[in-house]
């Protein structure tokens, strides 16, 4: 197994950030590294440099984990809204509003909207 360079984390953002499996990322860029391993890293690289094991060397910060928690949850929603925009070739504002609202909800108040700009 080969040591990470910073080329080979930008590869693994880039991928997985393009919705690439893990299994298809190992075979295309990393096949000296396992599945869990390139899993595991592209975790550390999200997580970023908050994760310390000394714990004596740090104050103990109770909302870390609430924080990291949101952030990741964040990080995620965004993900899920630009797979959703993609897979039916609509704007992310649009995929975000149809998730939240619903299709049907988010249709009828455009087609609202829509008849009451031509009335006007």
């Amino acid at each position: 197994m080969t040591e990470w360079t910073e080329a080979d984390d930008r590869i693994l953002v880039a991928a997985r950030g393009n919705g690439m499996s893990w299994r298809t990322i190992v075979t295309t860029y990393f096949i000296d590294h396992t599945e869990n391993a390139v899993r595991r890293r592209f975790e550390r690289l999200e997580l970023g440099p908050v994760v310390n094991r000394d714990t004596e060397a740090r104050p103990v910060d109770r909302n870390l984990d609430a924080r990291l928690g949101s952030e990741a949850l964040h990080r995620a929603t965004e993900r899920m809204y630009v797979r959703v925009a993609r897979r039916r070739g609509i704007s992310i504002e649009d995929a975000a509003l149809r998730i939240q609202l619903g299709d049907e909800l988010v249709t009828r108040a455009r087609a609202r909207h829509a008849e009451t700009r031509r009335a006007a």
